[in-house]
């Protein structure tokens, strides 16, 4: 293991440090090496209930809710005070299904903590999804009475008002939760849900607003784009609807209701071809989906395919022996392709089914038994020849589901919001490793960094990516290998600069900061005029820095004098490097991305003019200089700018151009 090369018995374990680091490593979200860390401080000591809550935590995000669940049982059986730990296991429950025992967590954190907003929040939900809808109400009174500012408490209630067919009050607890959070993206989609519902025009047109609200606050939802072309599809914008399809496909190629839709709407336009590309994509996703062999057959048949149509005709029957619509259509194919005996026979086994189903009607009992045999809805009549759900554009029901929170302060790794904004393209780092681009490069080339590899005074030569790629646990058992090699080592020779500098390297990799700027620092001291050292210490207090606002954040403090004191240790490094290599389009970028941090979008623009000056084919500095004229509000820049970045491989850059230019 990686641990017995760094700490060779568990007496020489920092435990302390050991969760820090893995707490580091959690909140970067690199959860497999934060239970690594989880696991040595839990083989050393194991009757702390600290690293068992963790190692939960990081499973939970990994979405392994059972071992999560078993992670927080044990911490609770260490610690039966730790409230985080009955929160933890309260969500993993949720997460399987197993309701009750999540409210049953929640109350016994609540006897700990009683007004605890996450708790009552995530008590709220579980009563909701166990059908206790009257408990549910009670803890959202009670929710709101204490905090109400608090807008996924209304989302919360809104949905419990839907589920009771209380519309009215539903929409005007959502209207409530924009007011207090008019950059939520759930209120949003959620508040166009209601509309679709009600359907008819001035619905349709308040729905289409509030979706467009919400792809600009998280315009990677597909569900988005399909219920944007539902509106456009009923509002006889049929063009329109083929392009939300479109986009819809791209973020999600797979997705069955948009290859559905698109290929519906692109039949009634006479379309066939692509219709027919749709529907043969769609029978290999889900070849038991009898409305699409149908709409298949139609179409073929309409090409003059009849024996391909008749096979698609005849898989409707065979999965809908009673269904007087499927012999109707084969008889049709068969007619034109002039097979005139088999389709009167066809037709007359058709007209026999409608006869019998006119004078016996299904219950609605034995339809659900029948859509559970074709795996298709059916909600037309019974005597109808093709059911409705065949041919039908429709609405997608988006999951607007107000998740659990993790808010608390003592768990800094919590759960990430689903619902991101538009962020600039992130800094570069020194790194060994990073994940080559599909059109672009992520490396970026810096000459002092260049010279030192050429030493090979290091086991891994240095990139500078913005592109870090996931590392596997033999790859991080190397790092920590290497860190105690350099030790014993350096234990044993006098180091010089680059030892330590290499050393810090691989603390970096390991997520190990603290240590990591302890190195640099040592670095410094005997050559003041690193270069690299300099650089890679920037990169350092940068994530030190991100700890320390999330910290902050956590517990209400976070403000822009925050933000302002966490990148002035980043800067002045930078700024050195600058002094000592004015050339180096590296610190000329990830300057930029500090003033942009501290919202001097002035600075930031001359920062990346120089760095793309120096790096013209690099795109994220034309991305990001986009993204500061945006907020100073010059949409002609920053349009250019996004179309250059858009132009050098940056794929997110034309996203931001369409939502911006509306």
């Amino acid at each position: 293991m990686a641990a017995a090369s760094l700490y060779p018995c568990h007496a020489q374990i920092n435990t302390d440090q050991v969760i820090r680091v893995g707490t580091n490593a959690l909140h970067f979200e690199d959860y497999l090496l934060s239970i690594q860390y989880f696991n040595q401080a839990i083989q050393a000591k194991p009757y702390l209930a600290q690293p068992y809550l963790l190692r939960a935590l990081a499973k939970l995000n990994l979405e392994d809710y059972a071992g999560a669940e078993e992670d927080a049982s044990r911490a609770i059986e260490l610690n039966p005070y730790i409230t985080d730990a009955y929160e933890v296991r309260g969500v993993a429950r949720q997460n399987r299904s197993d309701n009750d025992g999540a409210i049953a967590d929640y109350k016994h954190a609540l006897t700990l903590l009683p007004r605890n907003r996450q708790l009552l929040f995530n008590l709220a939900l579980a009563q909701t999804d166990s059908g206790h809808y009257t408990d549910a109400r009670e803890s959202y009174r009670d929710l709101i009475s204490y905090y109400p500012n608090f807008a996924n408490a209304y989302l919360g209630r809104s949905r419990l008002n839907s589920l009771c067919a209380d519309t009215l009050n539903a929409r005007a607890d959502i209207d409530t939760a924009i007011t207090l959070d008019p950059k939520n993206f759930t209120a949003y989609a959620m508040r166009a849900d209601l509309a679709l519902q009600r359907g008819g025009k001035e619905n349709f047109m308040a729905a289409a607003e509030d979706i467009d609200r919400a792809i600009i606050l998280n315009p990677q939802n597909t569900g988005m784009y399909i219920n944007r072309a539902f509106i456009r599809y009923q509002t006889d914008d049929f063009f329109g609807a083929i392009a939300d399809y479109d986009y819809a496909l791209r973020l999600d190629p797979d997705n069955v209701p948009a290859l559905t839709n698109r290929a519906l709407v692109l039949t009634e336009l006479n379309d066939d071809d692509r219709a027919l590309e749709d529907y043969n994509r769609l029978c290999v996703i889900n070849p038991g989906d009898v409305s699409i062999h149908y709409n298949r057959a139609v179409i073929l048949a309409r090409k003059g395919h009849y024996s391909q149509a008749a096979a698609d005709a005849t898989a409707v029957i065979e999965a809908m022996p009673d269904f007087p619509g499927g012999y109707y259509l084969r008889s049709d194919i068969y007619r034109q392709a002039g097979r005139s005996s088999a389709a009167t026979a066809d037709m007359n086994r058709a007209r026999k089914l409608a006869d019998r189903l006119a004078a016996n009607p299904v219950s609605s009992e034995e339809v659900d038994q029948r859509l559970d045999r074709v795996r298709k809805a059916l909600s037309s009549a019974p005597d109808d020849l093709v059911p409705s759900e065949f041919n039908t554009v429709k609405a997608l029901e988006t999951e607007t589901r107000v998740d659990e929170e993790f808010n608390n302060s003592a768990i800094r790794g919590r759960v990430q919001d689903r619902n991101v904004a538009a962020t600039p393209e992130p800094r570069l780092e020194m790194a060994f490793y990073y994940s080559p681009g599909e059109i672009s490069e992520n490396t970026l080339y810096f000459k002092e960094i260049d010279l030192l590899n050429a030493t090979r005074r290091l086991r891994h030569f240095i990139v500078v990516t913005n592109a870090l790629p996931p590392l596997d646990p033999e790859t991080l058992e190397e790092h920590f290998h290497s860190i105690s090699d350099y030790t014993s080592y350096m234990a044993n020779h006098t180091p010089v600069a680059a030892d330590y500098l290499a050393r810090a390297m691989d603390y970096v990799t390991v997520r190990d900061y603290e240590n990591a700027l302890l190195d640099v620092n040592r670095a410094l001291a005997l050559t003041p005029d690193f270069t690299p050292a300099y650089m890679l210490r920037a990169q350092i207090n940068h994530k030190l820095g991100a700890l320390e606002a999330a910290e902050s954040t956590a517990t209400g403090l976070e403000n822009l004098n925050s933000r302002l004191s966490v990148t002035t240790a980043e800067l002045a490094d930078l700024e050195t490097v600058l002094t000592l290599a004015p050339l180096t389009a590296p610190a000329w970028y990830n300057k930029g991305c500090a003033l942009l941090d501290r919202e001097d979008y002035t600075a930031a623009i001359a920062a990346f003019s120089r760095a793309a000056e120096l790096a013209p084919t690099f795109g994220p500095a034309f991305y990001n200089r986009g993204f500061a004229y945006l907020r100073l509000g010059n949409l002609p820049l920053a349009l250019a700018d996004l179309g250059k970045a858009g132009e050098l491989g940056v794929a997110g850059a034309y996203n931001l151009i369409k939502r911006v230019s509306r």
